[in-house]
């Protein structure tokens, strides 16, 4: 559970950092959706990526713009 905890500190920074970014000469905003999972559940890479894939499609559906974080 303290890992996920990390992730989601990682995933944040990661997404802030994006978001302050400024793409000169052109004020572009810049918006990150993540989605992290981590072992031993699931317990194969396929099934790992494939749970980050649903996070990443939840923080979407959320309204974008922010980290999930599998249970």
């Amino acid at each position: 559970m303290v890992l996920k905890g990390i992730a989601r500190i990682v995933g944040d920074c990661i997404r802030m950092t994006c978001e302050s970014t400024k793409v000169s000469p052109h004020e572009i905003r810049q918006h990150v959706s993540i989605g992290v999972s981590s072992f031993p559940e699931p317990s194969d890479a396929a099934n790992l990526i494939t749970d980050a894939d649903k996070c990443l499609y939840q923080a979407k559906k959320n309204g974008r713009n922010q980290v999930v974080v599998s249970r």
